[in-house]
């Protein structure tokens, strides 16, 4: 049985003094690392740590590396995983200046995090494209030997290999409208998953494991991605240094999200064990491929948190571990004095999808450090199966929302009730996230307000609808077909996804038929068509992750939409242009909306994910719209206490909330709401 303990260690190469409210200097926090230490038992043990060096911003990867994590502890390898410096939910920003270096330095502390408490016999750095890179420079700077072993697995020769993939994939995504965009505007987490300023930029074209001057480590495993080659020049300077080189492949790429249970991943970690075990350094040892064993571990008891730490002068984080069975963990952002100012509801933050509490683009992080730095407590946490929640019961592993997803949600409200006694609660949701959030809403009366940011529908659907206008979209684009076949580097991008997009569509037809009739599909395949009762698949969210779905139509969402408003939420709704939750929106949520005043958003110049330049447009939405707790009297209903606090059911957004709003939309011009697609009149 292996353990897993989350943990936080300094990071000393990066300290700065930050503001205080009074306008004086405080005391310089230092910045925090975030990870997660992976042990075997005692006599199961090795005697050997492996730190996993990420491939910078690729967020997707984080329940693929816990599985590679448990793989190598079961193993015997005591294995740390862990966040670089402004990424993840270690301190800092991605638009800093100097992240290069301290990622550098970040793997250097985190070897001295997995070393200082114990004795381990060797230390092994295992790093994935770029953090291959960065592993061999970190291990390149030290000068006390504590680095034996190198795993690199597909590296990247120089940093300017990936400054080089961002400009490409720039140029793909803005194509002919590149000159419209400003710099700043095409510096975006969409591709990459970090913030690409021209300083990062620079210091990556810097980066280069063909100069180290230092023996990294006394043996190197590098490990070919597919066709591609390690670089021929990374081996020749190894061979200078006198590193021992051991050269395989293997047919996939760790930085892309795949699922963890990938035949790969326990044969590679009982390879990794063979070859740190192996003296003769002659012969490559092949990757075998077969079936991939369960390995259970045993996390933090429920209940159990770090203490807290420092992320800035105005804001700490701890870690909660709020329930065993299902395991779910998350972090909790507070105010960081106990004087300051408590709002008395807590902000949760709901994943979507198989995205993690991170948050796409780190978005979560930034939004919940944003609201405790205004005296709101806010908590992103995993469900089961998703992040750092490892799955469990009938819950998939990184495949889906589990589907006990309302009650996981439900067991986080009571845990934030039981740990600082908060009994109001808005939840915020991106896609899927949206539609659990009024699910959740729904069925717990302790939600006072839902921020909705661009719900695909409003009730756990089957995906026959959106299937049907995706399809459309597609597969009538001309210039996706062009591409397809005109050949060049894109053409295969472009033949992969109409296949996608085909292979569902003969689901669709072969699975769909027997559920809908001819008539529906004919009427729900239209944009608007159909009357206000026209019939979807629709179902409750726990139902819809078992494929379990129902029929409901635009009355019955109608009469949970009300039954919502007699209990003073109105659901906020942003969305983003061209998302495909639009056309559900207007064909079952349009009127109802119209008639309850919600407050719905559209701004459409932004993507789906609100990259940059509108990242900070949502992340000034979702505090300036945040609804006061509500203070019932006895007797009282919480309608009539949410007129006296001046969030009247009737009146949408408060007057200070709605111009705070006005003055984000001023601010990114190519930003401004529209609502002609809506039929909504623009708030203020």
């Amino acid at each position: 049985m292996i353990r897993a303990t989350p943990l936080y260690f300094p990071d000393f190469s990066r300290s700065q003094y930050q503001p205080s409210p009074s306008g004086k200097d405080v005391p310089p926090v230092r910045p925090s690392l975030f990870g997660w230490i992976h042990e075997p038992s005692p006599e199961a043990s090795l005697n050997t740590g492996i730190i996993l060096c990420d491939s910078v911003g690729h967020s997707d990867t984080r329940y693929l590396h816990r599985k590679l994590a448990e793989h190598l502890t079961a193993s015997g390898f005591t294995t740390l995983r862990f966040d670089y410096y402004g990424t993840g939910n270690s301190s800092g920003s991605d638009d800093e200046p100097g992240l290069v270096e301290s990622w550098v330095n970040g793997i250097n502390a985190a070897v001295d995090a997995l070393t200082g408490p114990r004795d381990l016999s060797r230390v092994c750095l295992m790093g994935f494209r770029l953090g291959a890179t960065l592993a061999i420079a970190a291990a390149a700077k030290r000068s006390d030997g504590a680095v034996s072993d190198l795993v690199l697995w597909g590296p990247l020769a120089r940093g300017k290999t990936l400054s080089r993939e961002i400009r490409m994939a720039q140029t793909l995504h803005y194509g002919k409208r590149r000159s419209e965009h400003s710099e700043a505007t095409l510096l975006s987490r969409h591709f990459f998953g970090f913030l690409p300023v021209q300083s990062t930029l620079e210091d990556l074209e810097k980066l280069d494991a063909t100069s180290i001057e230092r023996q990294p480590a006394r043996r190197a495993w590098l490990v070919q991605r597919g066709d591609q080659p390690i670089d021929a020049a990374l081996i020749k300077r190894f061979e200078e240094l006198n590193v021992a080189i051991t050269l395989d492949s293997v047919p996939t790429d760790p930085c892309v999200p795949l699922h963890p249970n990938l035949p790969y991943i326990a044969p590679f970690a009982e390879k990794v064990k063979e070859w740190l075990q192996s003296d003769d350094q002659s012969n490559g040892i092949p990757v075998l491929y077969a079936g991939s064993a369960h390995v259970k571990a045993a996390h933090s008891a429920t209940g159990q948190t770090l203490p807290a730490v420092p992320m800035s002068a105005a804001v700490r984080e701890s870690t909660l571990v709020f329930s065993a069975e299902p395991y779910l963990f998350g972090i909790l952002s507070e105010p960081a004095s106990p004087n300051a100012s408590k709002t008395g509801q807590a902000v949760l933050f709901l994943t979507s999808g198989t995205s993690h509490h991170i948050g796409p683009g780190r978005l979560y992080v930034a939004a919940s450090r944003d609201l405790a730095a205004m005296g709101h407590t806010a908590f992103r946490f995993d469900l089961s199966g998703i992040g750092d929640s490892p799955a469990s019961g009938e819950n998939n592993e990184g495949l889906r929302l589990p589907k006990d997803a309302v009650m996981q949600v439900r067991l986080a409200m009571d845990a934030l009730t039981r740990e600082r006694g908060i009994q109001q609660f808005t939840l915020c949701g991106l896609c899927s996230g949206a539609r659990l959030a009024f699910a959740v809403a729904l069925a717990d009366d302790r939600v006072i307000d839902i921020q909705m940011i661009n719900p695909p529908s409003f009730q756990g659907q089957r995906q026959n609808y959106h299937l049907l206008v995706q399809l459309r979209h597609v597969l009538g684009n001309a210039g996706k077909w062009h591409r397809a076949f005109k050949g060049g580097v894109y053409s295969k991008l472009a033949k992969r996804e109409l296949r996608a997009f085909l292979a569902a569509g003969r689901a669709f037809l072969s699975g769909g038929l027997s559920r809908l009739t001819q008539k529906s599909i004919s009427r729900v395949s239209r944009n608007d068509a159909g009357s206000a009762g026209s019939t979807v698949l629709i179902g409750d969210t726990a139902s819809d992750a078992a494929g379990q779905g129902t029929t409901t139509d635009a009355s019955e969402l109608r009469s949970q939409l009300l039954r919502l408003y007699k209990r003073g939420v109105k659901p906020l709704i942003i969305y983003s242009g061209k998302d495909r939750g639009i056309s559900y929106f207007n064909h079952f949520v349009k009127k109802t909306a119209e008639e309850l005043e919600l407050p719905v958003l559209m701004y459409p110049e932004a993507d789906h994910l609100f990259s940059e330049p509108h990242r900070e447009l949502l992340l000034t939405l979702i505090a300036k719209y945040l609804r006061p707790a509500v203070v019932s009297q006895p007797g009282q209903s919480l309608k009539h206490s949410a007129q006296s606090t001046g969030a009247r059911p009737g009146s949408g957004i408060h007057a200070a909330l709605r111009d705070r709003a006005a003055a984000a939309v001023q601010a990114t011009t190519s930003s401004r709401p529209s609502d002609r697609s809506l039929g909504m009149a623009k708030p203020g």
